[in-house]
């Protein structure tokens, strides 16, 4: 089985410690968690599964070993040992590894994992809505999240990040109504992840990457017209109020109100 892999990737997260070599390789003890995530950025979406371990280690810059293969719609990715780094990073925590498997067009896939002889050998299927991965879990492989919902063409989102003082709060409405009259627009997200930001049950978006502010209030829109003039209503936000707001599109920009605020 393993001889069938054309190409080998050994991925080593660095952490720190840009010389560090391999000085032994270990076997894989513990379950290898899958998270299936879409990153967004200038060059465009790309379909990426996030592994670790189940198991913490004695350096937080263990990493796990793969290879990994596609053809036509069949995808292989082979697990196969934990690499030990030479100098420790201090802490401990799971072994890591990212295989970026690239800008996957819409279609039925079958995706195969093995990890110490055991195979998960499963049907992927990716629309323009989600990823899906028709399985959950194998021997030694657990899948954490096998939908993963798609930010639509043309989506915006963040979170305006705020004191409780009176001034301030009664700033955070207009910002919405600016930018909805520059034209974002409401869309009905389906609940469920989305990789930068979470919808619950009642239709609320949670973004990950939230400010350490006393309160904060996320969103998410379609916007289909000019980005540039988010940019400059975040620039205006960032010269003229004390609210901390950061906006992202997918086609990769990311606005803050402390950067652009900066400028000239």
């Amino acid at each position: 089985m393993k001889s069938s892999f054309a190409i080998f990737f050994i991925v080593l997260l660095i952490a720190g410690c840009a010389t560090d070599t391999v000085v032994e390789n270990v076997r894989i003890d513990s379950n290898v968690l899958l998270t299936l995530k879409e990153e967004i950025s200038n060059d465009g979406r790309k379909f990426v599964l996030e592994a670790e371990t189940d198991s913490n280690y004695n350096c937080s810059n263990y990493s796990i070993a793969y290879q990994y293969q596609k053809n036509g719609n069949v995808i292989d990715v082979n697990f196969t040992h934990i690499i030990e780094p030479s100098t420790c990073a201090t802490g401990i925590g799971p072994a890591k590894a990212k295989v970026n498997l690239g800008s996957l067009l819409p279609g039925n896939y079958t995706i195969q994992f093995l990890v110490n002889e055991s195979v998960m050998q499963a049907p992927l299927i990716i629309s323009n809505e989600e990823f899906k991965i028709l399985d959950s879990s194998r021997a030694w492989i657990e899948l954490v999240n096998p939908v993963l919902n798609r930010i639509p063409e043309n989506g915006i989102w963040g979170h305006v990040g705020f004191s409780s003082d009176s001034f301030v709060v009664k700033q955070v409405e207009p910002f919405f109504d600016s930018l909805k009259i520059l034209g974002a627009q409401e869309y009905d997200f389906v609940p469920g992840e989305y990789t930068y930001f979470e919808v619950d049950s009642s239709g609320a978006i949670h973004t990950y990457e939230e400010p350490g502010t006393e309160n904060v209030r996320s969103f998410a829109y379609i916007f289909n017209d000019d980005i540039q003039k988010l940019r400059d209503l975040i620039k205006w936000y960032g010269k003229n109020s004390p609210l901390s707001i950061a906006l992202f599109t997918t086609k990769g920009d990311a606005f803050y109100t402390w950067q652009l605020g900066a400028e000239p």
